[in-house]
């Protein structure tokens, strides 16, 4: 749990973590790992001071460090707009502090939003914890998006791992800001095609050399201007529009299951208004009951039309035949 709070004697502004109840084991080791290294990696712009650190009168371990701002994930949350500048501005500063952090053989592997904070145009990086847990406790996190594949893998950790993730990241910005600039009709993929050429060039790089970090600025400009550029929004938003339409079509053309009560009320094209019997009769006695059923109306289909002919044909050949037979044997 993070509180904002100040310090009493200087009345600085500070931030406080503390572990909470329902993993305080889990929640203890991971803030005394936090600690460790940014004890380490004390005097780096944009990684949190540690002021003062250890155990309540409740035996709940607690951080105390300077005030960062509010996370990057509590802007997304809010829906606030961030723009071009401002993820080419996060993007530049995290590949500033990993180029710091790395020169002391320390990897973060997990940039995401929430363990990012900005404040008076100061780009922060907490959790410093991920990649010193061992697997029972990596299950724990739900969302694994901005992990490397090497992590993933439980291969060994480089500083690869942590450009692969700031590209992760940077692509989920992107994505939120075309998602959020076509007011969220559809989720974006776009992003994946313009960052294949920094994964690329990621993919080539060996662990024993240094990473080009200014190129690696130059690329991340260029991506996100040409994600994010007036001609890729109007493309994107034509291609959400005919997407939304294609769903709105294919929801009206689904077919409903009917019931058998409704099937009554249905009149199909092949079915013809004509005078006919309601119900023929498995045995026709006389032409007369014919005669006085056929005064009603009911609607059938053509097929019932001729098969009742072929009946009254049938019937009226068998009375033929009857006249007959009488007449023979009334001659013998």
């Amino acid at each position: 749990m993070v509180y904002f709070a100040k310090e009493q004697a200087t009345m600085r502004p500070v931030q406080l973590k503390i572990s909470n109840f329902h993993n305080s084991h889990y929640r203890q080791r991971t803030l005394g790992v936090e600690v460790k290294i940014l004890l380490g990696l004390r005097g780096i712009a944009g990684i949190p001071e540690i002021i003062d650190y250890g155990y309540t009168s409740t035996s709940k371990f607690y951080i105390v460090s300077e005030q960062t701002g509010h996370s990057l994930q509590q802007y997304i949350d809010a829906k606030k707009q961030l723009g071009s500048t401002t993820i080419i501005y996060i993007g530049q500063q995290l590949l500033g502090i990993l180029e710091r952090i790395h020169a002391r053989n320390v990897y973060h592997t997990n940039l995401s939003p929430q363990n990012i904070s900005i404040l008076k145009n100061q780009v922060y990086l907490h959790g410093f914890y991920l990649n010193h847990l061992d697997d029972r406790e990596k299950v724990l996190f739900k969302d694994k998006k901005f992990w490397s594949k090497s992590l993933t893998n439980g291969c060994t950790i480089t500083f690869k791992d942590d450009l692969e993730s700031l590209g992760h990241l940077l692509m989920h910005l992107v994505d939120y800001e075309l998602n959020n600039k076509s007011n969220g009709n559809q989720g974006s993929n776009q992003s994946s095609i313009f960052f294949r050429s920094y994964f690329e060039l990621l993919s080539k790089l060996q662990s024993t050399n240094p990473p080009p970090y200014l190129h690696l600025k130059k690329i991340i400009y260029r991506i996100i201007t040409q994600c994010l550029s007036d001609e890729n929004k109007i493309k994107f938003k034509q291609a959400s529009r005919q997407l939304s339409s294609r769903s709105n079509r294919n929801h009206k053309n689904k077919l409903s299951i009917i019931k058998e009560d409704d099937l009554e009320n249905i009149v199909s094209k092949d079915f013809v208004k004509i005078n006919a019997a309601t119900l023929f009769d498995d045995k026709i006695n006389s032409s007369l009951e014919l005669q006085n059923s056929m005064n009603q109306t009911f609607e059938i289909s053509e097929e019932q039309c001729q098969l009742s002919e072929m009946i009254q044909n049938l019937h009226n050949q068998s009375i033929r035949a009857r006249s007959i037979a009488s007449l023979c044997q009334y001659k013998q």
